[in-house]
């Protein structure tokens, strides 16, 4: 993967993660909680699901947080489980790029609205504002 341009690995990322969804559909389905690869915003429904995604998301930078314990008044420090904690973090990320499919974004438009807002960002930065 080390080969890979820097400019694919988004792509690459949403491509695994498509296969991931492709390879749960059946347990899904099974559960009774089988989604649509793209969800209708204006659906209550549809919008019940994209909320449970952004909740996994949440829950699992919430289990990557636990593994920071350590608080500036402590006397004594607690070491970081940093491989789990950075496993945690990815695992975020799968149910954000899960999330963000469901709403019918693409690698392409996660780029382009990104570099929208780091403009926005950068203006705010230059001017004060």
């Amino acid at each position: 993967m080390s080969s890979q341009n820097t400019s694919d690995k988004l792509d690459l990322i949403f491509e695994k993660q498509e296969e991931l969804a492709r390879n749960f559909q059946p347990q899904e389905l099974k559960n009774g909680f089988y989604t649509h690869p793209c969800l209708d915003l204006e659906s209550p429904q549809d919008q019940m699901i994209l909320k449970a995604y952004a909740w996994f998301t949440v829950e699992e930078i919430a289990e990557a947080m636990n593994e920071l314990r350590n608080r500036p008044w402590k006397t004594t420090m607690k070491p970081v489980d940093v491989p789990h904690f950075k496993e945690e973090l990815v695992d975020a990320l799968h149910f954000f790029v899960e999330l963000l499919q469901h709403a019918g974004m693409t690698a392409d438009d996660v780029y382009i609205e990104y570099m929208k807002k780091a403009s926005i960002n950068q203006k705010r930065i230059d001017t004060g504002v």
